[in-house]
């Protein structure tokens, strides 16, 4: 029997919203463990409880469709961002030549209607009635694309509009052909109210003439044609759009990345790739600010985390819970920036962006937001501002990872020795070589980590525990506990403080990183540890 509302949708609906689960569990009259558990696979509501579910979504706007497909209002960024029109300075990644040489690959010919469609869900978000098969699909019968929407634009149609698209090097042999065909068979499309739209990544030095020649016969409601010269110029409005086409071809910006980009090199890291929903897992509450945040006016979003990248993570999830357009319109506006420069780079575009940074300066996150960006800044260590991204509890990242493929057994060792973070976590689990030491780990801070481990955990406020640590060290404490302060703000590292009580919160890790700088003297240590217990004061 077919649910009237399946898992995805609940998460997808949700994210249309902006909705916790508690908040949808408040409006549906149901338990927030009942959605909770609803939207993780682990229980199957009653009849009463999925209708309630579906009643409160439909009552908000948002339509349950057949084969688990979303809809609700599109996503409310403005057209334009605040910056003024003489003032707007747009960012070339791509020329025409790039797409010229893309298009006489036949990758090319089966990705150009991928990135029309992106480009189209750029400009005018979200709608339903907008289509462009790529890929095994462009040999299909019919349109190469159609939209139907309401929204103004110099590039886009209102109203139902007929894509054509071409890659041939003689863009008006193709365009000829396309029209005829047709003019000639139209499909279901009534020509005097679609507007016949030709696209072609070349340039068409006559295509102003050929607009002019068509649309005099009056047969469509109206007749245009993108070129390359067009195309560039759209790109460079969408910089983040242009980041993700410059990926295809390999011409790489040094100074930022897409999120699907920081996503895969994330994720990947790990044999398997760490699964969107552990991330997002006892997270809900950061998730659905973040939705919040994206429905809202521009603004600074800060989230802190592990380790900025993991942040990044998490905006990433929230996210990819999106139904596939909004999913895809939201990674059209999104774009990681390197550094401050890059960001400022990107402050004058002339459309709304969603700019992530690790952290700024208070006055250029101020002045992105009021040249119309939101702002999100992926926060780290000790500070003391932003949304904090609290870690999931040990049971839930042991049954993701039985969900990843990990035995029942490998996956509780994990879940107990990550200290349930994911950073430690991406450390712990097979990867590819090459993964670089964190700053904790290297061998400077060998001399004041080292005796951290052999320790275990201690009492600051014993003296004992204090002389111990001491003798280990070989330095007055109280220059070792500066020493451990300052590493205790660095990103992802295994040290955990709570009043005067120290501890390693992942030996398992913590090992790993370090064992090579023990020495025979290490070693000695070791011994000495061992003679005082593993845990010291906290035992």
């Amino acid at each position: 029997m077919q649910l009237p509302i399946a898992p995805a949708q609940s998460r997808a609906a949700r994210a249309l919203l902006g909705w916790s689960q508690q908040e949808l569990a408040r409006k549906a009259s149901v338990g927030t463990s009942t959605v909770a558990g609803f939207e993780r696979g682990q229980r199957s509501p009653v009849p009463n409880n999925l209708e309630a579910l579906k009643a409160a979504f439909e009552k908000a706007g948002i339509t349950l469709l057949p084969g688990g497909a979303v809809a609700g209002p599109p996503p409310r960024f403005q057209v334009r961002s605040q910056v003024p029109q003489d003032r707007v300075t747009p960012i070339r990644w791509i020329n025409e030549k790039d797409l010229a040489d893309w298009a006489s690959s036949r990758f090319g010919q089966s990705t150009f209607p991928e990135l029309v469609r992106r480009l189209v869900l750029a400009e005018a978000g979200y709608h339903p009635q907008l289509r462009f098969p790529s890929g095994d699909s462009i040999a299909m019968q019919g349109w190469d694309g159609e939209t139907k929407i309401d929204f103004v634009s110099p590039i886009i149609p209102s109203g139902a509009a007929g894509w054509e698209l071409g890659t041939d090097q003689q863009p008006k042999t193709k365009a000829d052909q396309a029209y005829r065909d047709r003019t000639n068979t139209p499909l279901h499309s009534d020509p005097t109210q679609t507007t016949f739209m030709f696209a072609t990544p070349r340039r068409w030095a006559k295509k102003a003439e050929w607009e002019t020649a068509r649309k005099a016969e009056g047969i469509w409601k109206d007749v245009r044609v993108i070129d390359a010269v067009d195309l560039v110029q759209w790109l460079e409005r969408f910089p983040a759009l242009a980041l993700w086409f410059a990926r295809l071809i390999n011409k790489i910006p040094k100074d930022a990345t897409t999120l699907e980009q920081v996503w895969r090199e994330w994720s990947a890291s790990t044999t398997p790739p760490l699964s969107v929903q552990l991330v997002l897992a006892d997270r809900d509450e950061a998730a659905s600010r973040i939705w919040q945040w994206l429905l809202g006016e521009p603004s600074v979003f800060a989230l802190q985390a592990d380790a900025p990248i993991e942040a990044k993570a998490f905006l990433s999830a929230a996210i990819e819970q999106y139904p596939t357009g909004y999913r895809d319109f939201y990674h059209s506006r999104t774009i990681v920036a390197a550094n401050a420069d890059a960001a400022r780079a990107l402050a004058d575009v002339g459309t709304p962006l969603i700019i992530v940074l690790e952290d700024a300066e208070p006055g250029l996150s101020n002045s992105l937001v009021q040249k119309g960006h939101h702002v999100f800044l992926a926060l780290t260590g000790e500070a003391d501002r932003g949304t904090p991204l609290k870690r999931p509890i040990r049971y839930s990242i042991q049954e993701e990872l039985v969900q990843m493929g990990l035995r029942r057994d490998q996956a509780a060792n994990l879940a107990h020795d990550s200290a349930r973070s994911l950073t430690i976590l991406r450390r712990l689990m097979p990867s590819a070589p090459g993964s670089k030491t964190p700053d904790w780990a290297a061998a400077a801070n060998a001399r004041y980590m080292i005796p951290a481990l052999l320790t275990g955990a201690w009492d600051e406020s014993k003296a004992a525990d204090k002389r111990v640590l001491e003798s280990l060290s070989g330095m007055p404490y109280a220059d070792l506990a500066r020493e451990l302060g300052s590493i205790l703000k660095e990103a992802d590292n295994p040290l955990r403080k709570i009043g005067a009580a120290w501890k390693i919160a992942s030996p398992r890790d913590a090992w790993f990183r370090l064992a090579g700088f023990l020495t025979a003297a290490g070693r000695i240590l070791r011994s000495h540890q061992n003679r005082h217990g593993r845990s010291l004061g906290l035992a």
